[in-house]
C-alpha cells in the first residue's frame, strides 16, 4: 500500500495516496549519549580546552563570552515543563524565531513558537503577545527553521501521525498569522518516516527528509510530483541546497547531489555519489551529520564516530566534483576528541567552520582543516540548536538537566571574538 502524505485545507485533513519508494540541513539526532545526561559546572559560562589539535599544543582558543545586552546577562529562559525549544532562526532585524513542542502541562503537546527581539525580549507584534501555536503533536529534538526572504517564517519538524512517525511543516507571515497559501495552514506527512532534517527554499517550497524517504514540497505546500519519483528521493539526514536547485544529501557516510529534478548529477562522484572512505563500516565508522558549501561549492561534511570515553567529530572537505580534497586536513580528514556529538555547524567570517556538540562543545577548524581551538560552554545540559547571527554572534538553544527537578530551556547569544 502507498504511503500517505496528510495536509490540513480550511481545518479539514485531507489524504492523498503516494506510491512506495524503492531504495542541510544537519541531522537533529546526535549519536547517543553514554552514561547519561551531560552535566557541566564551572563558574565561567564558557571556558577553552587545552590542547584540543592533534600535535598536542594548545591552538589560540575562541574567545567566546556570553552577550551581556541578550535578556538577562546573555540568557532567555524558562520551566522545561512549559516549552522545549529545538529550533532556532534569525530573521533581517536581528529578531530571534525559536520553535519547539510545549504549551500547558495539563494539555496535549502543541507546536509552539516564539519571537524575540534583538534584546532578548518576547516580540509582543507577533502572534499572541510573542507566541504562536499550532494544534499539532510534535516530537521533542530538532527542527528546521528559517526566515524566508520575504519574511515569512517556516518550521519543519517531526510529528506523530496517526502512531506513525513523521514530519509536519508549517508556514507563517512576518506577524505570526499561519500563511493559509501553504497548503491551508499544515502539511504532514508520513511517507518520509522519522523526521531527520528539513531545508526551505527562498520561494517557500524545501525538502524533509526522513528515515523512510526524502520529500519535496511545493511553495503551495503540495507534493512536488514531478522531482525524484513522485515528489520523492532516498532518505537522507541532512543537506543543503547549492545554486540552480541543486541539493547535497547525505545518509551513512555516503554524500549525493542531485539536480533540480530530484535526478542524481551524474557529474559529482560516481554516478551523482560519493561514498566516504572513512572506516571499514563497523561501529568505528563515522555517521554524517552536517553538510556546509563554500563559495566554490565545495562541501565540508561532518560527521562522528564512538572513541573513548566519547567520540571523536570527522569533519572531511569534497571538491565540487565529489571526491575527498587532499589538501584539507590529513589526507582530507580532520578528527577532534569531544564529549558530545555535532549537533550543527556553520563557516565564520575569516573561513573557520565552527562545529557546535551536544555538550556544548564548540570546535573550531582553520580553513585549511588543521583544529583550531576547542571551547566548551557551561550549559549545564544538552545544546539542541544553535545558529549565527549577521554580527557572528551564537545563539544557543537547549536545556538545563542538572537537576531534573527544575529542568529549565535556555536560549542565549555568545560574543565570538
Amino acid at each position: 500500500m502507498g504511503a500517505v502524505v496528510r495536509y490540513r485545507r480550511h481545518g479539514w485533513v485531507v489524504a492523498a495516496s503516494l506510491g512506495s519508494l524503492s531504495s542541510s540541513g544537519c541531522g537533529v539526532d546526535p549519536p547517543g549519549f553514554a552514561g547519561g545526561p551531560p552535566v557541566d559546572s564551572g563558574a565561567a559560562d564558557a571556558r577553552p580546552l587545552e590542547g584540543s589539535d592533534a600535535s598536542g599544543v594548545a591552538p589560540p582558543p575562541l574567545n567566546v563570552r556570553l552577550d551581556s545586552s541578550f535578556g538577562q546577562e546573555g540568557n532567555v529562559g524558562g520551566a522545561l515543563a512549559d516549552w522545549s525549544p529545538v529550533g532556532v532562526a534569525l530573521d533581517a532585524q536581528g529578531r530571534l524565531v525559536v520553535s519547539g513542542p510545549g504549551g500547558d502541562p495539563a494539555a496535549p503537546v502543541s507546536e509552539v513558537v516564539r519571537r524575540f527581539t534583538p534584546d532578548g525580549a518576547l516580540d509582543v507584534a507577533f502572534g499572541a503577545s510573542g507566541k504562536v501555536t499550532f494544534a499539532l503533536s510534535p516530537d521533542t529534538w530538532g527542527q528546521a527553521v528559517r526566515v524566508l526572504p520575504g519574511g515569512g517564517i517556516g518550521v519543519l519538524g517531526a510529528a506523530s501521525l496517526d502512531g506513525d512517525a513523521g514530519s509536519f511543516a508549517v508556514r507563517m507571515n512576518a506577524d505570526g498569522a499561519t500563511d493559509t497559501t501553504f497548503a491551508g495552514s499544515l502539511l504532514l506527512t508520513s511517507v518520509t518516516g522519522r523526521f531527520s532534517a528539513g531545508l526551505w527554499q527562498d520561494d517557500g517550497g524545501g525538502l524533509l527528509f526522513g528515515a523512510g524517504a526524502s520529500l519535496r514540497f511545493d511553495a503551495g505546500g503540495g507534493v512536488d510530483a514531478s522531482y525524484g519519483t513522485g515528489g520523492l528521493t532516498p532518505p537522507s539526514v541532512a543537506g543543503a541546497f547549492v545554486t540552480d536547485g541543486r541539493v547535497w544529501t547525505a545518509a551513512g557516510s555516503r554524500v549525493s547531489r542531485y539536480l533540480a529534478t530530484g535526478a542524481l548529477d551524474a557529474t559529482f562522484g560516481q554516478g551523482g555519489a560519493f561514498d566516504l572512505p572513512w572506516g571499514d563500516g563497523g561501529p568505528e565508522t563515522p555517521v554524517l551529520q552536517c553538510i556546509l558549501i563554500d563559495a566554490r561549492e565545495r562541501a565540508v561534511v561532518i560527521g562522528a564516530h564512538p572513541s573513548a570515553p566519547s567520540y571523536d567529530v570527522d569533519v572531511t572537505r569534497l571538491t565540487a566534483s565529489g571526491g575527498v580534497d587532499a589538501t584539507y586536513g590529513a589526507g582530507g580528514v580532520v578528527s577532534v576528541p569531544a564529549e558530545g556529538g555535532p549537533v550543527g555547524a556553520a563557516q565564520l567570517a575569516d573561513g573557520r567552520v565552527l562545529v557546535w556538540t551536544s555538550y556544548g562543545e564548540l570546535l573550531a577548524i582553520a580553513p585549511d582543516g588543521a583544529p583550531d581551538s576547542t571551547w566548551k560552554l557551561d550549559v549545564s545540559g544538552t545544546v539542541l540548536a544553535a545558529t549565527l547571527d549577521a554580527s557572528q554572534r551564537l545563539v544557543v538553544v537547549g536545556m538545563t538537566t542538572s537537576d531534573p527537578a527544575r529542568s529549565m530551556w535556555f536560549v542565549r547569544r555568545y560574543l565570538l571574538m
